[in-house]
């Protein structure tokens, strides 16, 4: 209640000040502009300024609890998210949050979040692929373009100069498309 009785007081001391200001201005021929109205606001409110509050402190764990960056890292290390950019997907997460009011980024709203990112492996790499084979073709895909090709009536020449390229050279259609054929 007394917030509300301060608030009303200075509402009030406010609103007196600036009609006094607009009839000193008025009476000496000058305009009462935005700009004065927003320094007189200014003046009348200067004794009730309150002093910012401290910044927060960094949370501390709990006894027994890692910190943040310490249960960050500890997640990096984990084989079930090799390959995933801990620190990268935690600012996507962030950015979720910050367009949903009332959400907030919990340590398991995060990892559910981590868990539903596929680590970045090259589309056409073999299941169970690590990620130092990204490099690595399906093995057969060449005789697999080559029935593609007659099955689908493709120009025999340019059957045969796709099969004596790379496979990263084909378009991610023709690779899934192989991919589909072999399975």
């Amino acid at each position: 209640m007394a917030d509300a009785n301060l608030a009303l007081a200075i509402a009030t001391e406010i609103t007196g000040a600036v009609f006094k200001k607009r009839e000193e201005m008025k009476r000496d021929g000058q305009t009462f502009v935005a700009r004065d109205m927003i320094e007189t606001i200014r003046l009348c409110l200067m004794p009730y300024r309150i002093a910012k509050p401290a910044p927060k402190a960094e949370p501390k764990a709990k006894p027994g609890q890692a910190t943040d960056d310490q249960w960050l890292d500890s997640l990096a290390r984990l084989d079930a998210y090799k390959g995933i950019d801990i620190r990268r997907e935690l600012e996507k997460c962030r950015a979720w949050v910050s367009v949903r009011p009332g959400q907030k980024i919990t340590r398991r709203r995060f990892v559910n979040w981590l868990n539903r990112i596929e680590p970045a492996i090259h589309p056409g790499a073999k299941r169970g692929a690590s990620l130092l084979d990204v490099n690595s073709e399906p093995e057969g895909w060449r005789e697999t373009l080559a029935e593609l090709g007659k099955k689908n009536r493709w120009d025999p020449d340019r059957i045969e100069e796709l099969c004596r390229g790379s496979w990263w050279d084909l378009s991610q259609t023709v690779r899934m498309d192989i991919l589909k054929g072999q399975l």
